[in-house]
């Protein structure tokens, strides 16, 4: 997942660069258009070289624990969860949104335990949110960040956050 944001993330970011009126539209509608995002990402990983893509959670049983994209990055199985957060009517910010839901405490535990790989974390709202956001998954994972793209847009911003297991650097 390290080598694979090394080189997906600055295509990611000027992929959705040219997509600010997309994303601007989806802020202003209040929308998480995970699928919108899935299927944009998808198209960006499959100009990698070296990059398949085996599946996602549409293509696997139903109601199984389905990683949102199953990819090999250079003979590599890679198990990547994404997060699409945005403010809602409900929440006044989106980190209590992240909070608020089981299933992304799931994805990012997922991640320390080693069934999955990584998360791709979108997120929308002022800069501020995202820094407090970023600061409770970090405060609550055993995770780090291996990229943060901002994208100004509209109003706000969209963040394009990389998440990893952190890798335990102490000796027995």
């Amino acid at each position: 997942m390290r080598s694979l944001t090394q080189h997906a993330a600055p295509l990611l970011l000027d992929h959705f660069s040219s997509r600010q009126q997309y994303l601007a539209m989806l802020m202003g509608i209040g929308t998480t258009a995970e699928e919108w995002f899935r299927i944009e990402i998808l198209g960006v990983l499959l100009k990698l070289p070296g990059v398949t893509v085996v599946g996602t959670n549409h293509r696997t049983q139903q109601g199984a624990d389905r990683p949102d994209f199953t990819l090999t990055w250079n003979n590599h199985a890679l198990l990547v969860e994404l997060k699409v957060l945005p403010q809602d009517k409900n929440y006044r910010y989106g980190w209590q949104r992240f909070l608020a839901s089981p299933n992304n405490r799931k994805d990012f535990n997922s991640v320390v335990a080693g069934t999955r790989s990584g998360v791709i974390y979108i997120h929308w709202a002022d800069e501020d949110d995202w820094r407090a956001c970023r600061s409770k998954i970090e405060a609550m994972f055993e995770v780090e960040c291996l990229q943060e793209d901002v994208l100004p847009c509209a109003s706000s911003s969209v963040v394009f956050s990389y998440w990893v297991a952190k890798i335990n650097t102490g000796s027995a």
